[in-house]
């Protein structure tokens, strides 16, 4: 009579060794279940912040301001409008400022070395290494053929950004925009205008 009790008493502790080892597995698939696209979700929500902190920071977005004081105080920006605006030059992004491989590239100030000068020196006290005007209009589907500015990795983040900025977009809303790239790889953008005398 106790052996059968003790055999009866291996049998259920099988069985129930069977449940418990069911039972994890059960638990183990529901978890993973529900911890995949909560994963998912939260790599989505890192990568959209860091995304976000890499553009248009308040301190960036500063920096481009006093630029676009800069340049309506002391040069005729609607030159630049006249070449984005022109259809048979077909110019939708017109570099104005490019440092790459230790060689600066100045398109706004060519003759005149005083200002040149000046509006270099802006540019490295702001931490920028790329400045660009365009139009808002089209920009995005019109980039892709640029050829002024060469395919590279920074141009992938530009493009990358413009994609960004063009979600905000309303049809009309801005004519210009300056786009700049800082040294520590952040974008920001800043709306521009035609001035009417």
């Amino acid at each position: 009579m106790v052996w059968i009790i003790t055999q009866q008493q291996g049998m259920f502790g099988l069985m129930n060794k069977g449940f418990t080892l069911i039972e994890t597995v059960i638990c183990v698939v529901t978890i993973t279940i529900i911890a995949v696209p909560l994963y998912v979700l939260t790599r989505n929500v890192l990568n959209a912040y860091n995304t976000r902190n890499s553009y248009d920071t308040v301190e960036n977005l500063y920096d481009l301001n006093s630029v676009k004081v800069f340049l309506y105080k002391n040069y005729d920006v609607n030159i630049l409008c006249d070449l984005i605006d022109d259809n048979s030059a077909k110019n939708t992004i017109i570099p104005l400022y490019q440092i790459s491989n230790t060689k600066v590239t100045n398109n706004i100030y060519k003759n005149f070395s005083e200002d040149k000068e000046i509006f270099e020196s802006l540019m490295r006290s702001m931490g920028i290494e790329l400045l660009l005007f365009t139009s808002y209009n089209d920009i995005l589907d019109k980039y892709p053929e640029n050829d002024i500015v060469k395919k590279t990795k920074e141009d992938k983040e530009l493009e990358n950004y413009i994609k960004y900025i063009s979600k905000d977009y309303t049809k009309n809303q801005y004519m210009y925009r300056l786009i700049a790239r800082f040294n520590n790889g952040n974008y920001s953008s800043i709306n521009m205008y035609r001035l009417k005398y």
